[in-house]
Parts: structure tokens; C-alpha cells; sequence
């Protein structure tokens, strides 16, 4: 885990459906605001119910207390899940909130990486 990378000139989130309000909030943020929405989101963790009491050792807090952000363009991620079977085509399209990594404070932003890789 480290700062996000300078060559990272993109970060990408997807917007979800439906998109409530103008701000992305993350999810146990999102339960105070559009509690409806929550339990949307919440529903995407069925059967990964664990990351949600995942502590976050550098920021000091949960899993779902921050948004999780890709500097891979969803594109590119789109055609590797297709190309290994997790996506079968004709693939949804989806939107995608483009943030400039340079807006992020540099004391609340961590980059992960996976070890081995």
C-alpha cells in the first residue's frame, strides 16, 4: 500500500443505477443519505459479506467506509472479463465517473496493491 501513483493520470468509479443525488458517497455514508440505495449497494456483497468488516489498516477504517476507485480504464477491464468468461457479451454498458487523481487528498487516498503481482 502506498500513495497513488503519478502515472496514474485517471481513476474510474462506476455510477450507479440509478445515480441519486449529484455526490458518491460511500456505503455506509450512502445508509444515512438514500438508505434505499444502500441496500441496493449492499445487495452486490451477497456472498462477500466478509469485506464489509474489512478494516482498512492505513486509513483506519472499514472497507465500506471508503470509495474504491480503478486506474484501469473500464474498457480494458470490461474485455478481460468477457475474455475469461465472468462477463458473457453482449456486455451492459455502463457509466463511468472520470476523477482526476490529483483532486484526492494525498492523506486520505491509498493505493493497493495485490501482493505477487
Amino acid at each position: 500500500m502506498n500513495n497513488i501513483p503519478r502515472k496514474a493520470h485517471r481513476l474510474y468509479h462506476m455510477v450507479p443505477e440509478p445515480m441519486m443525488g449529484k455526490v458518491l458517497y460511500p456505503l455506509n455514508r450512502l445508509e444515512a443519505v438514500y438508505p434505499d440505495a444502500a441496500a441496493k449497494a449492499r445487495a452486490k456483497y451477497e456472498s462477500r459479506e466478509h469485506l464489509m468488516a474489512v478494516r482498512l489498516p492505513i486509513l483506519d477504517c472499514l472497507w465500506n467506509d471508503v470509495l474504491h476507485l480503478s486506474p484501469l480504464h473500464p474498457a480494458k477491464i470490461k474485455e478481460c472479463l468477457v475474455e475469461t468468461g465472468c462477463l458473457k457479451p453482449p456486455a451492459p454498458r455502463r457509466k463511468f465517473f472520470v476523477i482526476n487523481p490529483r483532486a484526492l487528498k494525498p492523506n486520505r487516498a491509498v493505493y493497493f496493491v495485490q501482493p505477487g503481482r
